[in-house]
């Protein structure tokens, strides 16, 4: 009887191929001077801010013997210079930017952010074959990189870390060598992959990483203090130190998250001192979407009644497109342009309706409403739809309509009700009341959006004290003539006092409340300001 061993062989780990963009002069870059961006290599003497301390600086500015987080001040002292501040939400939409740029090659994006650089990072060993190898790769996204305002440091990395550290190794950005680019193809290379691939791929970025000395690590300064003491000077001799002893022994004199990074960037388990057998899975990058579509007439349109079928022509793209991608705007914008460009915006307020059915009837008539509130300023030549911010569709449960037909008609009669309202009166003229814990009373409530949920817990003060149905958003002062006190008509105190103090951080207040009637029989809740000396009335019963 014969036997059959069977064997098994150790899994496959597939290497993976990190590509680090450190955009190390975003700040100055995202500003403007002349309507023109700003480089690094510029000769006028220009300098970006924050906190009082210098950032980031052109040549020009560099020559004046400025640097990098040197007082705002002393900078000013050396010579004539130009002062622009970090502008941090330009900063974040050039993120956006080169993240769309960069979606067109691969989906595995990373943001990086620490110690005042910034940066993506890109797992692009899936995408090779797409782009037929790593060189062609490498040349088409540098070419769209270069098109743009922004300068950058490229690495490559078997880890996103190593790829990270490697762009720091750069004094500026150079081109990869066709050698090195050949190499990375060849490594890379799926039709001749083998078991020993990724220890090979590791192998040749290792290499790369050794040559570098410990100073490069300058997000962990107490770690390099202690190495550089102890005669450790590049990065080789680290990695020796754990091959031959393991991460256990720094660990201990340099700390879990010294090590926990080593780990990472060297792509090796802790506990082995091996290559690390499973590699956590890349983030993918979901780019923002948006509805951009217009129509350009054959001849000047004069009557806005002539837009209605153009509009329904969009808003039925727009549906499609919203249903097919499961989602939903707040609102939209009408774009009208002349021939000369001249521009006029209609904001619609949609409220969400366009995740329900047949939406772009009732988005049709919320935008003639609109339309019929205003004279068109010229005669239109282009009409443009665009919807920014798309959502998710929230869906809800429906009674099962088993004759075919469906009624959404109560399911959405408020909410289109709601939308017409806001966009004849405003969308800040409809809102909802919700209670707010204050010892204020004026403060005890506050405006909120329609479709946000209010807060209905009243305080025990509001639950067992005498309180007006109609609270006055702010308290109306009373007349008084000789001890008698008038607000359209004589005031009886009733009740009272409750004595009411609060806002002692800030505006101290101290208030005796009372229930007073007017001759007319009209119950008041009025008080005594201790600090003002005056009466006002603060609500009706």
């Amino acid at each position: 009887m014969s036997s059959n061993t069977t064997k098994y062989n150790k899994p496959r780990k597939k290497p993976q191929l990190w590509l680090a963009l450190q955009l190390h002069q975003l700040p100055l870059n995202c500003c403007r001077q002349n309507e023109q961006p700003i480089h690094s290599h510029s000769n006028q003497a220009i300098v970006v801010v924050e906190k009082f301390r210098v950032t980031h600086l052109t040549q020009g500015a560099a020559k004046l013997g400025i640097t990098t987080n040197m007082p705002i001040a002393t900078a000013q002292a050396l010579g004539n210079i130009t002062q622009l501040e970090s502008t941090p939400q330009k900063q974040q939409q050039a993120i956006n930017i080169l993240q769309d740029i960069c979606y067109r090659f691969t989906p595995y994006i990373e943001t990086q952010h620490n110690n005042r650089h910034t940066g993506l990072l890109l797992e692009i060993s899936r995408c090779l074959l797409l782009f037929d190898g790593v060189d062609s790769l490498y040349t088409q996204l540098t070419q769209a990189l270069n098109r743009t305002p922004f300068e950058y440091k490229l690495a490559f990395g078997h880890t996103k870390h190593a790829a990270w550290l490697q762009t720091f190794a750069q004094s500026q950005q150079v081109d990869y060598s066709q050698k090195i680019l050949d190499t990375l193809n060849t490594l890379y290379n799926s039709k001749r992959s083998t078991v020993n691939t990724a220890e090979r791929c590791r192998a040749f970025f290792i290499e790369q990483l050794n040559r570098n000395a410990i100073h490069l690590l300058h997000n962990h300064p107490k770690a390099i203090e202690s190495l550089d003491k102890t005669g450790f000077q590049t990065l080789k001799d680290i990695y020796n130190h754990i091959e031959t002893n393991g991460l256990a022994s720094l660990s201990k004199r340099l700390g879990t998250d010294f090590t926990e990074y080593l780990a990472e960037l060297y792509d090796i388990d802790q506990g082995t001192k091996q290559t690390s057998l499973f590699q956590p899975p890349a983030r993918t990058y979901q780019p923002q979407e948006t509805f951009c579509q217009h129509i350009q007439f054959d001849y000047p349109i004069a009557n806005s009644e002539q837009l209605r079928q153009p509009m329904q022509t969009l808003l039925q793209q727009l549906d499609d497109f919203l249903r097919n991608r499961q989602q939903q705007i707040q609102r939209f914008y009408w774009h009208l342009f002349d021939i000369y460009q001249n521009k006029d915006t209609l904001v619609v307020n949609g409220n969400g309706l366009s995740g329900q059915h047949h939406t772009w009837q009732q988005l049709l008539e919320l935008s003639i409403i609109q339309l019929e509130n205003k004279s068109l300023a010229f005669e239109v030549d282009i009409l443009e739809l665009e919807c920014q911010h798309l959502q998710q569709s929230q869906h809800t449960s429906q009674a099962l309509a088993f004759d075919g037909k469906h009624n959404n008609q109560g399911s959405n009669a408020f909410e289109l009700t709601l939308a017409r309202l806001q966009s004849r009166l405003g969308e800040h003229a409809i809102y909802k009341v919700s209670a707010h814990d204050s010892h204020i009373p004026e403060h005890t409530n506050v405006k909120i959006p329609p479709t946000a949920n209010a807060n209905t817990q009243l305080t025990p003060a509001q639950h067992n004290a005498w309180r007006p149905s109609w609270l006055l958003h702010e308290p109306i002062a009373i007349r008084m003539h000789k001890n008698t006190l008038y607000w359209y008509g004589q005031l009886q105190l009733l009740q009272g006092p409750e004595r009411i103090e609060g806002h002692w951080w800030d505006t101290p207040t101290a208030r005796d409340y009372f229930v007073a009637q007017r001759e007319d029989f009209v119950r008041l809740w009025v008080f005594y300001d201790l600090f003002l000396k005056e009466w006002f009335v603060q609500g009706v019963f």
